[in-house]
């Protein structure tokens, strides 16, 4: 009897450190469901409408790694920790789903500035007034994209609509990107914020940009205050080293009263700086720089600022 017993104790040790084979005499693991070769059966795993149906034979939580299909998402899970909180346990998302024919993942590109050139109101549109984005293939599969001028939806400001794109399709190798051109038309029928939002697939990009007023500036009435100091420029001209302060006024009009703004603006011309604070338009108006800086040019010169209305502002000598 004692015999039978060690028998028994020796055997049932050696299962606990063996492998199982099914289908094979010489298990490559743990667990071995092969018959080299020849094997004509899958393996089925277990099947449930919802991941919280699954349960522990053992009873108690769920053991990482289990694997199940889920037949209502027509995917494979697998149950698994939350990585940022080791606490936090929960089933995977879908993999694997028999939809996902190619394994892909498209992301977008800002690239700078997405509206190009200048954006005024009542100023008709050119070809230099697009909107750029880019896209890129992270995954691991070739996708093929097409793009549509329907992709950009832009609001906020009317009477700007999107005409073309280029390019219109692209296919994109795993790891490759692709930069998208949107060219607009049109002109804007009121200043403020403009937004551009990019949709394709599902991902969503938006970009906002400040449509300028369109005041008209006098510039022949600009002039220079008798705050200017030091005022012996008027007859030496500038001197090298030395500082200046004093301001500059422009008047305007404009055809239609609102709420817009004027955006700041700063200017600089051999170290004296021309700035002009952002404000809101009337009907008319002054328009005021303010000059500082120290000048870095040659003795007894001048300076010339251009400002970004096309306004020429001279100081030197009179």
């Amino acid at each position: 009897m004692k015999k039978i017993l060690l028998f028994l104790v020796l055997h049932l040790s050696y299962l606990s450190f063996s492998q199982v084979g099914i289908g094979t005499t010489t298990p490559r693991g743990a667990l071995d469901i092969n018959n080299p070769t020849t094997s004509i059966f899958g393996l089925v795993l277990p099947t449930n409408d919802s991941p919280a149906n699954m349960q522990n034979p053992q009873g108690g939580n769920i053991a990482f790694g289990t694997v199940m299909y889920d037949s209502k998402d027509d995917c494979i899970r697998y149950y698994q920790t939350n990585a940022a909180n080791d606490n936090i346990e929960k089933w995977s998302s879908c993999i694997l789903k028999a939809t996902d024919k190619n394994i892909f993942k498209l992301n977008y590109i800002p690239i700078g500035k997405s509206f190009t050139s200048n954006y005024k109101k009542d100023i008709t549109m050119t070809a230099a007034n697009t909107f750029r984005t880019a896209v890129t293939n992270e995954g691991y599969s070739p996708i093929s994209v097409n793009f549509s001028p329907s992709d950009l939806v832009l609001s906020d400001i009317e009477g700007i609509t999107v005409t073309s794109v280029s390019p219109t399709t692209a296919t994109l190798n795993a790891g490759a990107s692709v930069e998208l051109t949107y060219v607009l038309s049109g002109s804007p029928t009121d200043c403020g914020i403009l937004t551009g939002t990019w949709t394709k697939l599902d991902l969503q990009y938006s970009a906002p940009l400040n449509v300028a007023p369109n005041p008209i500036y006098n510039c022949a009435q600009g002039s220079w205050n008798e705050s200017v100091i030091p005022e012996e420029y008027k007859l030496n001209g500038l001197i090298s080293g030395q500082s200046y302060t004093g301001t500059y006024t422009i008047p305007y009009t404009e055809d239609t009263e609102s709420n817009c703004e004027i955006p700041l603006e700063t200017i600089t011309k051999d170290g004296l700086i021309l700035t002009k604070s952002g404000g809101s338009v009337s009907s008319t108006g002054t328009i005021t720089y303010t000059l500082s800086g120290t000048y870095t040019g040659r003795n007894n010169g001048s300076v010339t600022f251009v400002t970004s209305t096309g306004c020429q502002v001279y100081l030197g000598t009179f």
